[in-house]
């Protein structure tokens, strides 16, 4: 993906592409047609309050956003819980064909703001710190994952996929943090050239990170296979907002 891409997407978004516009084929006073065309290609209405942004999907009624995902593997150590098929694939427990910046948009489409982790640990020099860790903390949201069994449909956390091998534990409960990568030195948007689409691992490259300070360490997270399907099964990733009284309490 070439900088223009982004540069373009991203303005397409601050000229006001929301997911309550009622009319999409409107272009506004003054807004170049060149500009108009690209909003239209990116962002598709597929229904009365839907939209999609390639594969993903948005619900601006429910405020979810989904996208389809398989299981990369089920056990061993894991750094990213959502990568793309060109990711940390060895180290990743859901795969999913779709691109980054179409996520970053889809969250910004529905009114989240990238931001910092509040998990990171800052070093005393600045310069040795995560990029952007001088931000606001980043928007929050719930992650869940659901899949076909032979007793029905299937839903967990997207944390519960974890485990502790030290304690046998489940990754304790949380939201997820926005943090919305960045442009690399070679002018690519991160999370497209490295593939992290939701890291377990702090990750500022990553589209969304954990925010509790034990993912500073990255030697004891596994997959549980109690709980994560065989690989290969499909899955579907089902994001939504937390609201603003919870964003304000876990910012606080």
């Amino acid at each position: 993906m070439r900088v223009p891409y982004y540069l373009a997407l991203m303005v397409v978004l601050l000229c006001g592409v929301a997911a309550s516009e009622a009319d999409e084929t409107k272009s506004r006073p003054g807004q170049p047609d060149s500009l108009e065309a690209l909003k239209q290609e990116a962002v598709k209405k597929v229904g009365p309050e839907a939209y999609a942004i390639g594969d993903v999907q948005i619900d601006a009624a429910a405020r979810e956003i989904h996208f389809p995902a398989v299981v990369n593997m089920n056990e061993g150590l894991i750094e990213v819980v959502i990568s793309t098929p060109g990711g940390k694939l060895h180290e990743s427990i859901l795969v999913a064909s779709i691109q980054p910046l179409h996520l970053h948009a889809a969250l910004l489409l529905l009114g989240l703001i990238p931001g910092s982790n509040p998990g990171w640990y800052l070093l005393p020099d600045p310069s040795m710190r995560p990029e952007g860790w001088d931000r606001p903390p980043g928007s929050r949201v719930n992650v869940f994952v659901s899949w076909d069994t032979p007793g029905g449909l299937r839903e967990v956390r997207a944390e519960s996929l974890l485990m502790d091998i030290r304690s046998g534990d489940t990754m304790p409960k949380t939201d997820w943090v926005f943090i919305g990568s960045g442009l690399s030195p070679r002018g690519m948007y991160f999370a497209e050239e490295i593939g992290s689409l939701m890291t377990s691992y702090h990750d500022f490259t990553a589209v969304l990170d954990n925010p509790l300070k034990a993912g500073r360490l990255d030697e004891f997270m596994h997959a549980d296979p109690t709980v994560v399907p065989g690989p290969g099964t499909t899955v579907r990733i089902r994001m939504i907002p937390l609201d603003d009284n919870e964003q304000d309490a876990q910012n606080e």
